[in-house]
């Protein structure tokens, strides 16, 4: 049944690609990975015994990055786009 599924929807896709007379070199696979940026240190910190977790200090200096690529059916590969807060975006 999966590749039912499959076929069916490479089907409709082709479709609506002919439908709009939209070209493969126009259609991209776009993928977004989030990240976090900052510094994580090892310290010491006093435990009960047989207990094995690790502890990890996280610092307030963090922020958050959003990694943005992609691909075409023809195999063009977008420059990947890297997003994180900032004050100066382009300093000339």
């Amino acid at each position: 049944m999966g590749l039912k599924i499959f076929n069916d929807w490479f089907k409709l896709f082709k479709g609506v690609m002919d439908e709009h007379e939209l070209l493969a070199e126009s259609t991209y696979n776009m993928n977004k990975k989030r990240c976090m940026l900052g510094l994580i240190q090892n310290s010491k910190v006093l435990i009960l015994a047989g207990n094995h977790s690790r502890f990890l200090q996280q610092l307030s200096t963090q922020e958050f990055a959003i990694i943005i690529k992609g691909v075409s059916p023809t195999g063009y590969i977008v420059t990947p786009f890297i997003i994180w807060a900032a004050k100066i975006h382009c300093n000339d």
